[in-house]
């Protein structure tokens, strides 16, 4: 009886975790803040250029440090507040195609049911490894359609080096004071 205890309260634990990042995402949706219309329009050609017909909230955020897709009933691209403007528009497009692709892909979907398994599992480091893999493949499969979309691996390669300098540059600056 002692090991059931212990394993309820692991999966009690993974799941108020996972919950507790469904509720974060909601937060960052409330919070979020559309761009003007001019990226809006853009977005929406991005989503028809992919076949998405869906409805999907464009929202700039300074509690986002990277673009990303968030879910929780409705779906939404983030992008950290000012990187809009500090991007060439090319490179801001092909990160954008990259958030789209894990909404064509029905990644968010398949993260919910990881995040499920690794609750009741999560005791087995096999688990946890596979689930690693398994995320950094879906993010594998979004370069790749990427990639197929714009044709320049170059372009899109300096694309993410920006993206990851602003992000390390966004992460400084709070406390910055020189």
């Amino acid at each position: 009886t002692l090991l059931t205890y212990i394993y309820l309260g692991g999966v009690l634990f993974t799941l108020i975790r996972s919950l507790s990042s469904l509720i974060s995402i909601r937060e960052l949706q409330k919070g979020g803040v559309p761009p003007g219309e001019h990226w809006q329009l853009r977005f929406n050609n991005l989503c028809r250029l992919l076949d998405i017909n869906s409805t999907i909230a464009f929202l700039e955020s300074k509690k986002v440090h990277a673009p990303q897709l968030v879910t929780f009933l409705k779906p939404a691209v983030i992008v950290p507040a000012g990187m809009l403007s500090n991007l060439p528009v090319s490179q801001i497009e092909s990160i954008l195609l990259h958030e789209l692709y894990h909404l064509k892909r029905k990644d968010h979907l398949i993260n919910f049911l990881q995040l499920f398994i690794e609750g009741v599992l999560f005791y087995h480091p096999a688990v946890w490894f596979i689930s690693d893999q398994i995320r950094s493949e879906r993010e594998h499969c979004c370069d790749d359609g990427v990639l197929h979309s714009i044709g320049n691996p170059l372009a899109y390669a300096k694309a993410l080096i920006h993206v990851a300098e602003y992000q390390h540059y966004t992460k400084m600056t709070p406390g910055a004071v020189g």
